[in-house]
């Protein structure tokens, strides 16, 4: 491949445009801003990675010009190709990866991890942040439910710092199916609920695989997945309390189940 000095008329660049979530997904893509997430990117080889730089990091990118496209201009450009005021100075695209179903993204995992299940996690923010948590904390398979958003929209993998390039993530096609295969497969199925009765998280140990379900930011867990859970856990909180954060949530929960 080569590296290609461009402007913004530039054909070649129509990967960089239109870059609403909705337009990247249905075409199959994804978009990584700013030096840091690019680099993890294209160390994941994903096809038709394409790199956008200033000359500043151009030579960042140098190992990578010798396998794919790197294309080179000012900030103005990037701006122009992008459609708003881009400041971080690099930015590239790729196909997004398919995902494995449940049972292909466990056979490669670790035997008697951690799964980390979202139903219907509708914040980008917090699913990102959850994506670089469970990366933190040795977690090595996300299950995403159908209303779940979007895993690779640019906030996204912008807030996961590119954790989510480093984790097997699944999206089911029915959760309730999901988490039951779960069950068959010897994972305990924990709902993190706000329940002064159920178990203190302080006091919960893990003893094999364990599947932890984090409900929607509003709501919690639907009751219907609460039921198909073994075990109900809370994180105790001030009486002036009432809720966490999700993402934060989560993280309290990874760190204190980390040893399993």
């Amino acid at each position: 491949m080569s590296v290609i000095r461009v402007t913004s008329d530039d054909p070649r660049l129509e990967a960089f445009s239109n870059l609403r979530d909705r337009d990247l997904r249905s075409r199959g893509q994804l978009i990584a801003e700013g030096r840091w997430l690019v680099h993890r990117l294209v160390e994941c080889e994903y096809s038709n990675t394409q790199v956008l730089t200033t000359p500043r990091f151009a030579d960042e990118f140098a190992e990578f010009a010798k396998r794919g496209d790197l294309f080179v201009a000012d900030n103005a450009t990037l701006s122009a190709v992008a459609g708003f005021d881009f400041h971080r100075g690099v930015i590239a695209s790729s196909d997004r990866p398919a995902l494995p179903d449940l049972h292909a993204a466990l056979s490669c995992a670790k035997p008697g991890g951690r799964v980390v299940v979202l139903p219907d996690t509708g914040n980008a923010e917090n699913l990102g942040a959850i994506f670089r948590t469970a990366a933190a904390m040795g977690v090595e398979t996300v299950l995403l439910g159908e209303r779940c958003c979007d895993e690779f929209s640019r906030r996204v993998l912008r807030v996961s710092m590119g954790a989510v390039f480093q984790l097997r993530l699944t999206r089911s096609s029915c959760i309730t199916d999901d988490l039951t295969a779960l069950g068959e497969l010897g994972y305990t199925l924990v709902a993190m609920v706000v329940d002064p009765a159920s178990m203190d998280l302080a006091e919960f140990r893990p003893s094999g695989p364990t599947a932890l379900m984090f409900g929607c930011e509003a709501t919690g867990l639907d009751e219907s997945l609460i039921e198909q859970a073994d075990i109900r856990v809370t994180i105790p909180m001030a009486d002036n309390v009432d809720s966490l954060n999700l993402a934060a949530s989560a993280a309290i929960a990874l760190w204190a189940t980390r040893s399993s």
